[in-house]
């Protein structure tokens, strides 16, 4: 299904087998949220620019639990053209936490691997 969304918006109909690759440069690989109060939602942005030739989709994203979500635009990213990744966390407890973000999209080291952490009080 995604291969056939994927021919559909970059205006390949043919019979091609191959998913369209591009590629992706990420400003940062981890957000650091520092210390803050347990009580206050913490948001940070991670931008990934689409480096290549071809559409960027983004097909999921998956934390590594539910006190981190990350909010983006559905829509391909053009060639030259960024998408920002808004993660939001709400602590549930207090302490260090080091949590994983997985990127799946159309880039050839697909997933990509991010990282937040911080020390919730």
């Amino acid at each position: 299904m995604k291969e056939l969304y994927l021919k559909l918006i970059a205006g390949n109909q043919g019979t091609a087998k191959k998913e369209t690759i591009t590629q992706v440069s990420v400003n940062q690989t981890e957000l650091d949220f520092e210390s803050f109060p347990k009580e206050e939602r913490q948001e940070r942005s991670f931008v990934l620019t689409n480096t290549g030739e071809e559409l960027m989709v983004v097909y999921d994203v998956i934390t590594s639990c539910g006190c981190t979500k990350v909010e983006y635009s559905k829509q391909p990213v053009r060639p030259g053209e960024t998408l920002e990744l808004k993660v939001i966390y709400e602590a549930e407890d207090t302490g260090h936490f080091n949590k994983s973000i997985k990127v799946y999209c159309n880039v050839e080291n697909s997933p990509l691997r991010l990282k937040v952490k911080g020390s919730a009080n």
